[in-house]
């Protein structure tokens, strides 16, 4: 399927949650062009830093913001986690990174301190350019 993709000039991006370091190899050599999304234990097993350094020149990197940080964690430690995440995503060299949530909120009203940690995600990023 991934070799049919790249035939017709598309980018292969596998989702897949949770524990991922046992099949990292598996995808790196199925060539996909990116993984999605990268969960920090303990949601996930590996840390963004490691992905990074043995598989971003080969794919995109997506992740490694867990919802339930967003919704739960005070901000000013919110802000250190989007810093380091914005940080071990991007050294080194690599094929990119996007920095997203591997969630969203499942109810429809999201409270002041989730709505405050999603701007945050913007500040930061915002803060680069």
């Amino acid at each position: 399927m991934v070799e049919m993709i790249h035939r017709y000039e598309g980018f292969v991006r596998i989702h897949s949650h949770g524990n991922i370091k046992g099949i990292l190899d598996y995808i790196a050599e199925m060539k996909a062009d990116a993984i999605d999304p990268i969960e920090p234990p303990p949601q996930g097993d590996v840390e963004l830093g490691y992905v990074r350094q043995k598989y971003g020149n080969q794919m995109v990197l997506f992740g490694n913001l867990e919802i339930s940080d967003i919704e739960n964690m005070p901000s000013d430690m919110f802000r250190e986690v989007v810093r380091s995440s914005i940080k071990a995503g991007t050294e080194g060299a690599g094929r990119g990174f996007v920095l997203m949530p591997s969630s969203s909120p499942c109810s429809r009203d999201i409270s002041e301190p989730t709505l405050r940690n999603y701007q945050i995600i913007i500040e930061e990023i915002h803060n680069l350019s």
